[in-house]
């Protein structure tokens, strides 16, 4: 098997298994009665992705500990807060802000001394992947599982669609200097798939919408996808790496696989509301 197939071989099989993790996860939230899952995945993702940020040299991690503290400490208030006001469970309840206000309080606290950046950089990497990360529970609580499902088909198809057709067909490459990888052929198809993705959300009643609406989703949440994509590919090239860590093997780390993620959740927060029925 050449050194291509292999590698082609490998990365389909991480993300099949990345894949049934996601859909376990969301199974679970959908039968989680305290909502608490999507809190979980944002905590865990917020980590990982701090975790793999100071590995590559962007801001020490000596405050993980500090900023995981705050950020717990303000979903377990929030947490509070809504279960006092009666039937409303964590995830379904606006007290996700508190959450997220810790959170980013969390980072600045954390970071805003570092030696290596400023305070300026430091808080714009800070609201990059904070925000984005817990706006998970945001999603949640206005469109449910069926959101959150639409939202990573709507954010990973497109990558996967755009490697391999990219890979087959791929000629010209319109980002050298952020992305050489990425081609052209795979930028439209990627789009293309997200397009055809969201008219099928639309069509078996995942997500309220009409099949033009659900083609409008689906083509902003993967534009978003795609900036997101090339925004970490921009960050790796300032720290020098490939990847963002090794933690998935071809894959690279969680920020890669998270990247997606990082725009077009903010992006579905504030077009969904106008887009959906």
């Amino acid at each position: 098997m050449s050194v291509l197939s292999s590698s082609i071989v490998r990365r389909t099989l991480t993300g099949t298994l990345i894949g049934i993790g996601a859909a376990s996860v969301l199974w679970g939230n959908e039968r989680d009665p305290s909502g608490l899952v999507p809190w979980a995945m944002g905590t865990a993702m917020f980590a990982l992705c701090w975790l793999e940020v100071a590995r590559m040299g962007l801001w020490p991690a000596a405050g993980l500990v500090r900023a995981l503290g705050l950020s717990g400490l303000g979903e377990a208030v929030a947490c509070l807060l809504a279960l006092t006001v009666g039937e409303d469970l964590p995830s379904r309840h606006p007290s996700w802000v508190f959450a997220l206000a810790s959170a980013g309080l969390a980072v600045l606290l954390a970071l805003g001394v570092s030696r290596r950046a400023g305070v300026a950089t430091t808080a714009g990497y800070a609201l990059w992947f904070v925000p984005p990360l817990f706006g998970w529970i945001a999603i949640d609580a206005h469109w449910g599982s069926a959101g959150l499902v639409s939202l990573v088909v709507l954010s990973k198809i497109g990558d996967i669609f755009g490697y391999f057709v990219g890979r087959a067909i791929g000629r010209t490459h319109p980002f050298p200097n952020i992305s050489p990888g990425k081609t052209t052929a795979g930028c439209v198809a990627s789009t293309l798939a997200a397009i055809a993705a969201g008219i099928g959300l639309a069509q078996a009643d995942v997500l309220p919408a009409t099949p033009l609406s659900g083609a409008l989703i689906g083509l902003t949440i993967n534009l978003a996808s795609q900036a997101g994509d090339l925004l970490e590919s921009r960050v790796k090239r300032r720290a020098g790496v490939k990847d963002s860590g090794t933690w998935l093997g071809p894959s690279g780390g969680f920020l890669d696989l998270l990247d997606s993620f990082l725009l077009s959740i903010p992006v579905a927060l504030l077009s969904w509301s106008w887009l959906l029925d």
